[in-house]
């Protein structure tokens, strides 16, 4: 799935992704803003994973024409 969305050179982002997986199909929603703005509350993109990965390790992947670098990332695990 993609939405359009506008990055700015030499501007900072933050980067929000969580996945839901206690169904047959995962839940995967994501949010990206600029560093020095408030989280907001809508989700960038939504989308369905009909065949999820349910174990091992989580990966960050990018497809870009250009450099990507991600920094400070955390990992957390939202058990009920």
């Amino acid at each position: 799935k993609e939405v359009r969305y506008r990055w700015d050179p030499n501007i900072w982002y933050r980067m929000k992704v969580r996945v839901d997986s206690k169904t047959e199909a995962a839940s995967i929603r994501a949010k990206v803003w600029k560093r020095d703005e408030p989280e907001p509350i809508q989700w960038t993109i939504e989308a369905k994973d009909l065949i999820p990965h349910r174990q091992g390790a989580p990966g960050i992947y990018g497809y870009s024409t250009a450099d990507i670098f991600y920094d400070n990332i955390v990992l957390t695990s939202i058990e009920k």
